[in-house]
Parts: C-alpha cells; sequence; structure tokens
C-alpha cells in the first residue's frame, strides 16, 4: 500500500502540466480481510496562471465493500474530503472559497497569495479484524503558515471506533507509560 501510495502522490504532483484538474483510479485492488478498496485521487489546480492560485490535491480509498466498517471509514474520510460526501465536492468547494477570496482581494486593489491543501488517507489492516484509518492534511489559505496535521483512527471489523480503553487492558496504561517513555 506505501508503494501504491508513494506512486500516486508523484502521479499526482507531477502530472499537472497545463490541466487544471486530472484525477487517477489506480487499478490495483487492496484487499484487507473484510474491506475491498482501490486508491484514487484528484488534483485541482487554478486556471490564472500565476504563482499566486489554489491548488488540491486528495488521495484516498475508494471502499468497494458494502457494511458497517465501509459506511464507518466513509463518514471520517468526509474530514479528508472538507465536510463534502464526494473528494470532488471538497475540491470543488475549496476553489469556489478561493476565487471568492481572490475576487475580494482584487477589488481591494490587492494580489491575491496562493492557496493549497493536500490531503492523503489510507487504509491498513493492523491485525486480525482490525482496520486503521490514517488521514494526513496540509493545508494554507493566509497566515505565517500552513497547517498542518494527522489523524488515526482504529475501528474493528463491525466499523466500531475503537478508543484507548477498548484496546488497553486494565491497568496496561500504568504498564506501558514506562516502555513508551524510554522509546519516545
Amino acid at each position: 500500500i506505501f508503494i501504491i501510495t508513494c506512486s500516486l502522490a508523484a502521479i499526482v504532483l507531477t502530472g499537472c502540466g497545463n490541466n487544471n484538474e486530472s484525477s487517477d483510479t489506480n487499478n490495483i485492488v487492496a484487499s484487507t480481510d473484510s474491506l475491498v478498496f482501490t486508491m484514487d485521487s484528484i488534483y485541482r489546480k487554478g486556471s490564472g496562471g500565476t504563482a499566486n492560485e489554489a491548488e488540491a490535491s486528495i488521495i484516498y480509498p475508494n471502499i468497494a465493500t458494502k457494511g458497517p466498517l465501509a459506511d464507518s471509514i466513509q463518514q471520517y474520510l468526509r474530514w479528508a474530503f472538507r465536510g463534502a460526501n464526494t473528494a470532488r465536492a471538497g475540491l470543488d468547494s475549496f476553489m469556489r472559497e478561493y476565487e471568492s477570496y481572490a475576487n475580494d482581494m482584487k477589488l481591494m486593489g490587492s494580489e491575491p497569495h496562493g492557496w493549497y491543501y493536500h490531503a492523503k488517507a489510507n487504509v491498513y489492516n493492523a491485525y486480525k479484524g482490525l482496520f486503521t484509518l490514517s488521514l494526513s492534511l496540509e493545508e494554507y489559505s493566509g497566515g505565517a503558515h500552513g497547517n498542518y496535521v494527522t489523524q488515526i483512527y482504529l475501528f474493528d471489523n463491525k466499523g466500531k471506533n475503537l478508543t484507548w480503553n477498548d484496546v488497553i487492558v486494565p491497568d496496561g496504561e500504568k504498564k506501558l507509560s514506562p516502555i513508551l517513555q524510554t522509546y519516545i
């Protein structure tokens, strides 16, 4: 999956050329016990032809399996999609927000600066019947620096988002803490 993700990232980041939009569906189907998906990506770049424009991309698993696990993962993928139901709708929303900002800046006699939004989501089979969803986001829409965040979720094969108390035995935290302090 790591190789697939890196390959998609290279395609997304180098494949822009003169195109303002591109998308790619990787034909490799990943199967992790009870979850089947393909890795998809979508990329958008503003049409202004300047450095001060917007660009956005999302790399994500397109879940083919139906059921509670797929529904739970899809719900969390909406975060990567900027609250939208699909990656395309999320990028459309981002580009509309940038266009509104750029128009406002031009009305005030100022040149707009560039914005970016890049999200990457991946699903891993963590252990028998356990699945990890990793969501990473980079976004810049003004200010001194961009915002960066990675969120990790653990699900059982029934779609339950597991918490610390679901995976650590009672008093396990007391035993785990010194081990983590040694390695972190």
